[in-house]
């Protein structure tokens, strides 16, 4: 197998928004529109509890569940879980568009003949991923997804690669991504072609912005 996996947020998939952090504000400001000290709140819980919850479940990757199921949640009790959860997803699939260059690459690389995956360190699952990037970047359904929340496996310990290679045993793999340590350093340890995509300028995101 001739395998070209893809890192999926800020290389296949742009966030309008910019930082992946700034979801949480704009969660905050759909959530609670008129109330400034609630917003406030709930963006200091949401950037906090992942942390706190991984040490506490001992856990190598959170779920979203993880997450709006943790304590502190109840000071947001005018909504039930699932519809912070939904609400999330929603913020993400609105600020997220695909990056052009990616598609065509993938694009490339599938009429090569290769087989193409999408890795990810991230708590939203595979399914969800996958009708995100269907609906962006016009993926194919035979396309492989592994996200850390459910392999338990990180890009950056290795353990994601590894979890790859034994499954589809690639002859030749090359990864492509934007974080140098996970995706270029890590990657070329375990012996893979890696392939560095440099996505964080204001040109790029501005351009893709107009575009959407």
């Amino acid at each position: 197998m001739k395998l070209a996996s893809f890192d999926i947020f800020d290389t296949t998939l742009i966030r309008k928004c910019g930082n992946s952090e700034n979801i949480f504000y704009l969660l905050a400001h759909k959530l609670y529109p008129n109330d400034k000290a609630k917003r406030e709140d709930f963006i200091v819980w949401r950037k906090r509890t992942p942390q706190i919850v991984q040490k506490k479940l001992k856990k190598t990757e959170l779920t979203l569940l993880d997450i709006y199921t943790a304590e502190g949640v109840t000071s947001f009790n005018e909504y039930n879980t699932q519809t912070l959860i939904n609400k999330e997803l929603e913020t993400e699939r609105e600020n997220l568009v695909c990056n052009p260059k990616i598609f065509e690459l993938i694009n490339r690389k599938r009429n090569d003949g290769y087989n193409i995956a999408f890795i990810s360190d991230m708590y939203i699952n595979s399914d969800v991923l996958r009708e995100i990037l269907e609906e962006k970047c016009k993926i194919n359904s035979e396309d492989y997804i592994y996200v850390s929340c459910e392999t338990q496996a990180r890009k950056d310990s290795g353990a994601m690669y590894l979890h790859v290679k034994n499954l589809l045993e690639p002859v030749i793999w090359e990864h492509y991504g934007d974080n140098w340590y996970s995706d270029i350093k890590i990657a070329r340890k375990n012996g893979i072609k890696a392939t560095h995509i440099e996505t964080h300028n204001n040109t790029l995101e501005q351009r893709l912005e107009l575009l959407s």
